[in-house]
């Protein structure tokens, strides 16, 4: 399956097949495109660590692929606290 028709499927919400096609990806030939997107679909499964592992890889084979910045929002999300919300 080619990169276009799984951004349809993240889009079409159908997260379980993208990620499959993904992962099949990722054996056969990996791509940063490829664990970019796949950390994508772990982050919307509510997959944190699987996702930022994803990024990482992504961001080894290419240093500017949009997986540093969505690692960096990944991990502002993650450590995000606020003390005034813990007292109502």
């Amino acid at each position: 399956m080619e990169i276009s028709q799984i951004k349809e499927l993240i889009k079409s919400n159908k997260l379980a097949d993208a990620y499959l096609e993904l992962t099949d990806i990722i054996n056969d030939a990996p791509t940063a495109e490829a664990w970019y997107l796949r950390g994508r679909v772990n982050w919307k499964m509510n997959r944190h660590g699987e996702a930022k592992s994803d990024y990482n890889h992504a961001i080894a084979l290419d240093p500017n692929s949009p997986a540093k910045v969505a690692l960096e929002m990944a991990d502002d999300v993650l450590n995000f606290f606020n003390p005034d919300l813990l007292n109502p």
